[in-house]
């Protein structure tokens, strides 16, 4: 894997990395459109009910993900107060 050129902090954060066979803007599109992400984002039998991304500076990302034995959803937000836009 490679080394990334943002730091960051060992035991705070997840870093994650995959190669793919498919052009930067493809999966560009798949990291940040909601219409893309619901189709692949969990593990099968999970689903993607709910899906809202904001990139602008102070933006979000906050996906809402039901499991199979129907209990309550599941919501994971990230909500960034940079005032750097993210980027390409």
């Amino acid at each position: 894997m490679t080394r990334s050129p943002i730091p960051h902090e060992p035991k705070l954060d997840l870093v994650l990395e995959r190669i793919a066979a498919a052009p930067p803007r493809l999966v560009w599109a798949a990291w940040t459109r909601p219409e893309h992400l619901v189709h692949w984002f969990t593990p099968a039998p999970w689903i993607v009910t709910a899906c809202e991304i904001d990139l602008r500076p102070g933006g979000m990302f906050r996906t809402i993900l039901r499991s199979p034995a129907d209990y309550a959803p599941v919501m994971f937000l990230i909500a960034s107060r940079s005032r750097t836009p993210l980027s390409r």
